[in-house]
Order: C-alpha cells, then sequence, then structure tokens
C-alpha cells in the first residue's frame, strides 16, 4: 500500500510539473511582447543624442547656485550644470507659451536680444519666483549677468557640460 501511495503522489506531481510548464510555453507562445532575450540593447541601437547647430541661436536650460560671501556680504551666481536639454529659439517660445508666466514678453525680449549677440545662444534656468502676493511659483529665469558675452557657460571648466553639447560637437 505505502508503494502505491507513493507512486500516486509522484505522478500527481508530474502531472503538475508538466501542467505548469506547458502553461508557460502556452503563455511564452502568445504572448505579443517581444522576447526580451532577442532585443538589441548594444550602445549602437541607442538614439543619438541631437546637438545643438552653430547656425540656430539654441537656448540651454542650466542649473543656477549662489556663492555668498562672508566677508564682502555679497553674492555671485554661476551656473553649476548645463542640463541635457535644450532648444532652438522657435522652440523654446513654443514651450513659452505652455507656461503660465506672468513675464513672457521680457523673457522673449531677453533671448532675442542674447539671439542676435555674436554667441548666439542664451541661458535659462528654472527657479522658484516670488511673486507680489509672497507667494512662489516655478518658471523659467533669465538672468542677463549670466548670459553676458564674457562668460561662456559651455566651455567653464567649472560648470558641468554633456559632451553632445559642447561646442566642438555642434553641427553646420
Amino acid at each position: 500500500m505505502m508503494l502505491k501511495n507513493s507512486l500516486i503522489s509522484k505522478i500527481a506531481a508530474g502531472v503538475f510539473v508538466l501542467v505548469g510548464v506547458g502553461a508557460v510555453l502556452y503563455e511564452t507562445g502568445n504572448s505579443n511582447s517581444e522576447d526580451l532575450l532577442s532585443q538589441d540593447t548594444s550602445f549602437v541601437s541607442q538614439p543619438k543624442k541631437r546637438s545643438p547647430k552653430r547656425s540656430d541661436c539654441n537656448i540651454f536650460q542650466a542649473e543656477f547656485d549662489r556663492d555668498y560671501s562672508r566677508t564682502s556680504l555679497t553674492a555671485t551666481g554661476k551656473f553649476t550644470e548645463i542640463k541635457e536639454r535644450f532648444w532652438t529659439k522657435e522652440e523654446f517660445y513654443k514651450e513659452l507659451q505652455k507656461e503660465d508666466a506672468s513675464e513672457k514678453e521680457k523673457l522673449r525680449n531677453s533671448i532675442e536680444t542674447a539671439c542676435n549677440r555674436d554667441g548666439k545662444k542664451a541661458f535659462v534656468s528654472w527657479e522658484k519666483k516670488r511673486l507680489n502676493n509672497d507667494s512662489y511659483k516655478d518658471g523659467w529665469e533669465y538672468k542677463e549677468t549670466m548670459n553676458d558675452n564674457n562668460k561662456d557657460w559651455l566651455t567653464n571648466k567649472d560648470t558641468v557640460v554633456p559632451e553632445h553639447l559642447k561646442p566642438e560637437n555642434w553641427t553646420d
């Protein structure tokens, strides 16, 4: 009797295993998703990042930081990092239309002025801006002192710049 019970339990276990394997094979065969092992994840298959064109006026998003001097009680600003995101002037204007910015026209004029300079580029940051009623709102900020022609943030050794945004990688 003992032998008969162990044989039946082995057969039952075998049936459950076969049913499980069959279910897995059935699901794998009917799956609409691509087989994960057949996906090409090589470096070559990754989309190439867009580089700025020299002929366009390019607008770059940058991280802004302030250094405070305790001795002179002054603050100096700097861009610490250029973000992956950038726009042509026209693309940035479209982006600006999506925002509920109270100073859109002032920002457009500042961008236009920067684009008419030799460098044909502007730097903006996404910051909390203080409103009249002491509340705050996120928005695009253009700082004139950070956009003068004397400072090229894309070649500054203290600013982190993605490789494809460095001027030597721009296209014509």
